[in-house]
């Protein structure tokens, strides 16, 4: 529960790093909460706040790593002896999905970083 408070408060407070104003973040907060955005999970809504169809699939697979991550942790087993212990080709192959996962999800677009202001 401590985990999931944290992040809950770090993206409130990213709320407001990010808005021009605090009237802004309050409504961006506000509308963030509204039940009637539920519609954008069943339909391409989630494809109209910025995320192309590669990088909806990034974000998928990404979770799905973290999802096996977690388990394999609840389990009790340190994942890099448990890799450690698979055969040769999987281990590659799941290097290299990650070295993949990380290269495609990066964004080189020449867009102005977030910290330019400082």
């Amino acid at each position: 529960m401590r985990t999931i408070r944290t992040f809950v408060l770090a993206d409130i407070a990213w709320v407001f790093f990010r808005a021009d104003s605090c009237r802004q973040a309050l409504r961006i907060l506000k509308n963030s909460l509204e039940l009637s955005n539920t519609g954008m999970l069943l339909n391409d809504g989630l494809y109209q706040l910025g995320l192309s169809h590669r990088e909806m699939s990034i974000l998928a697979a990404g979770l799905a790593v973290l999802a096996v991550y977690g388990l394999l942790r609840e389990s009790g087993q340190n994942v890099m002896n448990w890799l450690s212990g698979q055969n040769i080709i999987f281990r590659y192959v799941a290097y290299w999905t990650a070295i993949v996962l990380i290269t495609f999800s990066l964004n080189i677009t020449g867009q102005e970083f977030i910290y330019f202001q400082f």
